[in-house]
């Protein structure tokens, strides 16, 4: 199993909030890789298109409407999907 790299919260005030963003190379180089366990159903959605997920309404200008292992919808962009994600063999659940 990877090992988990623990970034210790800086306790200060109530509401202090770790920010990242993805210019954070020197902390994406430490991190162990994980993959997912989970299978993903999605269908592809071409043009724009709106989601009611979990964090909101998230819109996609052309791509992919996916459901999480709980059910919730989001969507991804279709170059994204298409680089991380390859159709699962034929398996029932």
């Amino acid at each position: 199993m990877a090992s988990n790299l623990l970034i210790p919260h800086a306790n200060g005030m109530s509401g202090d909030v770790l920010r990242f963003s993805r210019h954070d190379s020197w902390l994406t180089e430490k991190m162990p890789r994980w993959r997912k366990k989970s299978f993903t159903r999605a269908v592809r959605i071409e043009g724009p298109f709106e989601v009611v997920t979990k964090e909101g309404v998230l819109t996609c200008a052309d791509g992919y409407l996916a459901f999480d292992h709980r059910g919730w919808p989001y969507p991804i962009a279709a170059d994204e999907f298409e680089r991380i994600y390859e159709p699962a063999a034929t398996v029932e659940g």
